[in-house]
């Protein structure tokens, strides 16, 4: 698109349809498009930022945009929609969003802002009704999100959820599942697409995240995104997921994404500023993935544990650890995950993968007390089915939950717990292992104090043989007292390179937790634009 002239109040541009008019932005109005003054082309002034730009360009059907404040997330979002509407005739897409009031103040500015008129035979926006209709027959309503039978009967090609954190994921499943309707196709090729757009949050949209096929990340984290690559579990292949941080949006106003800042926590900056959402609201063990490592042959003298947690449709899970003689470093190395296995299955892999321990190094394995059971068909408990059909022994793990996570975290804290990074499932559990929420126990009193019973099969396993150490294992005291020199140390190194900052104490205390508490992500907030436009001739 070729600029011949920018003032403060307009731009002209050279059409590229016919190679001779001109088209005029207004900079001061309120649309971002403009017509050729001879063929009458249409031009939308849309200049993608990088991360809305992956989004674009990505050929998933499904696309799940989350973003910190001011991200300019739903701009995306609505611009696919643009793009799908004009390019595919008489279709039909539905908007969605916890009421219609949501819809009319955060969407239907946007479709005003970036669709030109001329391609609009009808515009609704009431308290009762939202639809957009286009002179190429396509259809764009508007629904409040709290009953799926609104819009049951429809067939749709696309589809787009605004806070789709607070939607039911029933809607969202339903809105995939009407994704057939027969103008989706155009010549032979599909032209479906679902946007949900959405602050960072806890539930359905992090289960949506981490069962993605990809993710991308905006500039200042892509380098935490790439982290997430370890979650990803159970791919939806249809399913793409796009992470930006405020500070990837240039045209915020200036100090806007400094003073959200200041008025969180935190915690609550690296969610809803950088959206960083690694851990779950409430995690057990919210350093799980600083304690990550490159995997690497096992030496035959170390010494091995192992631990087994039985399930049939849950998952049966085994977990196995490497104990380093010198630095007492336990090293997790080895993970079986799998639902409706049987148990000569389950044996199966077991024998397999202990088959490279020498003899006399492997301690007896460890198993859930609750194998202890008998069969009503068998009579035998799944432990003696373990020893009598398959010859393996194991041993009662203990059971007490609060101790065992006391004595994880110990050994942690001691800097003595490392995982492959290839253990997919473990760190999965690892970081989605949480604590109810306050507002769970208040609908459920008997929850208590002790973490959720989902995503701890693994976690029971890691559990088991933390509290199988001797008790003398590491010198915990010694070991803290270590870790205090180190942050010390740090501290004075750090006074020493922010001296003429005029710096508190307590500030420079927060900036060493940050940097021992997280993974460290760069801040670069340089500006980058891509260029883009799509032009529909009249």
């Amino acid at each position: 698109m070729k600029k011949i002239i920018e003032t403060n109040e307009e731009l002209i541009y050279k059409c590229p349809y016919c190679g001779t008019g001109k088209i005029t932005i207004n900079k001061m109005s309120a649309h971002r498009y403009g017509y050729c003054d001879i063929c009458d082309a249409a031009y939308i002034h849309y200049i993608p930022l990088p991360h809305q730009l992956d989004m674009h360009k990505d050929k998933h059907k499904i696309k799940l945009m989350l973003g910190g404040m001011g991200s300019a997330k739903s701009n995306g979002g609505v611009m696919e929609i643009i793009n799908h509407a004009l390019s595919v005739p008489n279709g039909q897409t539905i908007m969605l969003a916890q009421t219609l009031k949501q819809l009319s103040k955060a969407i239907m500015p946007i479709f005003d802002e970036y669709l030109p008129r001329k391609f609009v035979t009808k515009w609704t926006d009431t308290k009762a009704d939202i639809e957009i209709v286009l002179n190429n027959g396509h259809k764009i309503t508007g629904f409040a999100s709290d009953d799926e039978e609104k819009f049951r009967s429809m067939n749709i090609t696309a589809f787009l959820i605004e806070e789709a954190s607070g939607v039911d994921p029933k809607i969202y499943q339903e809105c995939v599942r009407r994704l057939r309707n027969v103008h989706g196709i155009i010549n032979g090729v599909p032209h479906y697409v679902g946007v949900l757009c959405s602050n960072p949050s806890q539930g359905f949209i992090r289960d949506l995240l981490f069962s993605s096929d990809v993710i991308y990340g905006s500039k200042s984290i892509e380098k935490t995104v790439d982290m997430y690559k370890n979650r990803l579990k159970d791919r939806n292949p249809d399913l793409a997921a796009f992470l930006s941080s405020s500070r990837d949006n240039p045209y915020l106003p200036p100090g806007f994404v400094q003073s959200v800042i200041n008025s969180l926590t935190p915690a609550q900056a690296r969610l809803y500023v950088d959206c960083i959402i690694e851990y779950a609201e409430g995690a057990v063990y919210p350093n799980m993935l600083s304690m990550l490592e490159e995997p690497f042959e096992i030496p035959k003298h170390w010494e091995r544990y192992m631990a087994h947690d039985p399930g049939i449709h849950d998952p049966a899970a085994i977990l196995m650890c490497a104990i380093d003689p010198e630095t007492k470093e336990l090293h997790f190395y080895k993970e079986y995950y799998k639902t409706d296995q049987v148990l000569a299955q389950v044996a199966a892999e077991w024998k397999q993968m202990t088959a490279d321990i020498p003899q006399g190094l492997l301690h007896m394995p460890l198993i859930d007390p609750s194998s202890n059971k008998r069969s009503k068909t068998t009579g035998r408990t799944y432990k003696q089915q373990l020893q009598l059909e398959h010859d393996i022994v194991t041993k009662d793990a203990n059971n007490n939950i609060e101790d065992g996570i006391q004595r994880v975290k110990n050994l942690m804290f001691a800097g003595r717990v490392k995982f492959f990074n290839n253990l997919t499932n473990t760190i999965y559990e690892g970081c989605e292992y949480r604590y109810p929420t306050q507002e769970e126990r208040n609908k459920n009193k008997n929850l208590g104090d002790v973490p959720l019973d989902k995503n701890n099969h693994l976690m029971d396993c890691l559990r088991y043989i933390c509290q199988e150490l001797p008790y003398d294992f590491v010198n915990f005291k010694q070991s803290a007292h270590n870790n205090y020199l180190k942050f010390f140390d740090k501290l004075n190194n750090e006074r020493k390179s922010k001296a003429n900052e005029n710096l508190s104490f307590r500030e420079l205390i927060d900036i060493i937790n940050t940097e021992y508490n997280s993974e460290q992500y760069s801040k670069n907030t340089n500006k980058s634009y891509a260029g883009g436009y799509k032009l529909w001739n009249g």
